[in-house]
C-alpha cells in the first residue's frame, strides 16, 4: 500500500498480483516496491527459461509466495514513535491462486547484499509472523498503525486496594486490650443508663473502649490514659459513681467503708477511728468554740429540718451515722461482703448516704478551723492551706462554710483545693488519675501531697468534678 492508501500490485508474466501482508505490518513503501520489482524481474527471467523446456504449464499451476524479513527504513509519521517495527511477511497470490513460490533461501544472498537498505529481523520474529493470520491489505490499514494494548495493573481493583490501603482505625482492636464480652458489655450499658449511686464492678479497659470508642483525638487519648492508669494505680476494675454534686464525697465514702478493716484513718490520733469520728462535733464545740458556725450549716438542703430544730443536734446525728457504718463494715468478714453491703447502702434511695456525706463535710470544717488558727499564728502548715485561705470566697472558715461546704452536694461539688482538705481531714491520701492528662505531669494527683506514708485510696476523674472508683 502506498502513502495514499491505494492498493499495490505486482505484475508478473502479464498478470497483476495483489500484495497481502500478515497483521500487524507497516505499509509497503517505495523502497520495498523497488526491491520486490527487482525480485519479480528475476522470477520473470527464470520463468522464460523454464518455458523453453516445456515446463511452463506446470509452473503456471504453482503458487508463488515471497517471504522477506525486512524492516522499513522510512517509517510513516504515524509510526514514528514506535521503537520496533513488526515483522513483514508478504505473500503474493494471483486471483486464481496460480503463481510461483519464491523461497526465502533463494533470496538469502540478495538479502545479505541489500542488508544496508533492508535490515533483516531476528529468526524468532519470523516464527511469530508465520503463526499470525493474514488479512487483506485494506484491513491492515486500519490496524497496522495501532499499538497493541498492554494490560496494566488495575490500581483500583478490590484486591490491589485491599492489599495496599491500611485498614480503617478500629478502637475495638487496640493492642494489649481485652475483648469485651457480652456480659461485661451489658453491665457497662446498664451502668450508663441506670440512676444508681454506685454501679457494679466494670473492667477498666472494657469500659474505656465502650465509652470512648470514637475516632477522635480525645477518645484515643482517654483509652490510652485508662490503659496507663491500670499500671500506675495497679488496678483493673472501676465502679461508676452517680455524677451529682456529692460525687467526690460518695467515691471517698465508698472506699472508707469497703476498706474499713485495713484503712488506717486519723494516724495522728490515739483514739479509735470510730470514736474519733463520733466525737468530732463535740470537739468543735468544746475546743474550737464553733457553735455559731454549726448553726449556719444547711446540710446541702438535703436533710429535712423542722422549724426550730437544733442544727447542732442534726450535725451530731450525722457523725454518729458515719461512726456506726465504719464500725459495721469493719466487722464484716470479707471484702466481697463489704462491697456488696456498701453498694446496697448507697443505692438504697432512703437518704441514709446523705448523713455520711454531711459528716465528712463536718470533719473538713473541723480541720479547716485548726489549720486556719495555725496559719494566723504563722505556724507551719501544708501548702494547700495557703491557697485555700487565699481565695476571696474562703479567706476564713466562716466564708469557707457559707460559700463552699454548704454548696457541696447542693449547688456544687468539691473543688480540687477542697479535695486536699478532705484527704487531710481523714489523714489518707486520695490518689486521682485523670486519663485525659496521660501525657502531663498531673496525670496522677495526690490529695494532699505533703505526706507520703498515709494509706491511699484511688479515684478516676474524667473531668474536674466527676469521680469514679478504681479497685483491684
Amino acid at each position: 500500500m502506498d502513502g495514499n492508501g491505494e492498493k499495490e500490485y505486482i505484475v508478473l508474466l502479464g498478470k497483476r498480483y495483489p500484495i497481502r501482508v500478515c497483521q500487524p505490518k507497516p505499509s509497503i513503501n517505495e523502497t520495498d516496491m523497488k526491491f520486490l520489482a527487482q525480485k519479480a524481474q528475476e522470477v520473470k527471467v527464470n520463468v522464460s527459461n523454464d518455458e523453453g523446456t516445456g515446463d511452463n504449464e506446470d509452473k503456471e499451476n504453482d503458487t508463488h509466495t515471497f517471504e522477506s524479513n525486512s524492516k522499513d527504513p522510512h517509517v510513516d509519521d504515524k509510526q514514528a514513535d514506535q521503537t520496533e517495527a513488526p515483522q513483514q511477511s508478504c505473500q503474493i497470490e494471483n486471483e486464481d491462486n496460480a503463481g510461483m513460490v519464491v523461497d526465502h533461501e533463494e533470496t538469502e544472498n540478495t538479502d545479505q547484499e541489500n542488508r544496508g537498505k533492508l535490515p533483516s529481523y531476528q529468526n524468532s520474529q519470523e516464527e511469530n509472523a508465520a503463526t499470525e493470520p493474514c488479512t487483506s491489505h485494506s484491513s491492515q490499514q486500519s490496524t497496522d498503525t495501532t499499538q497493541p494494548e498492554v494490560a496494566l495493573p488495575n490500581e483500583t481493583s478490590p484486591q490491589t486496594s485491599q492489599d495496599l490501603q491500611p485498614p480503617p482505625y478500629d478502637p475495638n482492636l487496640r493492642e494489649g486490650e481485652i475483648q469485651v464480652g457480652e456480659e461485661m458489655m451489658d453491665r457497662i450499658l446498664e451502668s450508663a443508663v441506670s440512676n444508681v449511686s454506685v454501679s457494679h464492678e466494670l473492667d477498666i479497659l472494657a469500659y474505656s473502649r465502650t465509652e470512648w470508642k470514637g475516632n477522635t483525638y480525645k477518645a484515643k487519648l482517654m483509652c490510652e490514659g485508662y490503659k496507663e492508669l491500670t499500671k500506675q494505680l495497679d488496678c483493673s476494675l472501676l465502679r461508676r459513681i452517680r455524677g451529682d454534686n456529692y460525687c467526690a464525697l460518695r467515691s471517698v465514702a465508698f472506699h472508707l467503708l469497703t476498706q474499713a478493716d485495713s484503712l488506717e484513718l486519723f494516724r495522728s490520733q490515739s483514739q479509735d477511728p470510730v470514736e474519733y469520728v463520733k466525737n468530732s462535733v463535740e470537739r468543735m464545740i468544746k475546743e474550737l468554740d464553733c457553735v455559731l458556725l454549726l448553726q449556719q450549716w444547711n446540710f446541702a438542703n438535703r436533710i429535712p429540718l423542722s422549724a426550730g430544730e437544733d442544727k447542732v443536734k442534726v450535725a451530731e446525728h450525722c457523725v454518729c451515722r458515719l461512726a456506726e457504718q465504719l464500725y459495721k463494715f469493719r466487722n464484716l468478714p470479707s471484702l466481697a461482703e463489704r462491697q456488696q453491703s456498701a453498694v446496697e447502702f448507697f443505692n438504697a434511695e432512703n437518704g441514709a448516704e446523705v448523713y455520711v456525706f454531711e459528716a465528712l463535710k463536718l470533719m473538713m470544717l473541723e480541720t479547716a478551723i485548726r489549720m486556719y488558727k495555725m496559719h494566723i499564728l504563722e505556724e507551719e502548715v501544708p501548702t494547700y492551706v495557703w491557697l485555700l485561705f487565699a481565695r476571696d470566697s474562703s479567706e476564713d472558715p466562716q466564708k469557707l462554710l457559707l460559700n463552699h461546704l454548704n454548696a457541696a452536694g447542693d449547688s456544687g461539688g468539691l473543688e480540687q483545693i477542697e479535695m486536699f482538705l478532705l484527704g487531710h481531714s481523714l489523714e489518707v491520701t486520695i490518689r486521682v488519675a485523670r486519663p485525659l492528662n496521660v501525657h502531663q505531669e498531673d496525670f496522677v494527683t495526690f490529695y494532699p501531697d505533703h505526706v507520703d506514708f498515709w494509706d491511699k485510696i484511688d479515684l478516676i476523674a474524667e473531668d474536674d468534678r466527676h469521680y469514679n472508683i478504681a479497685t483491684t
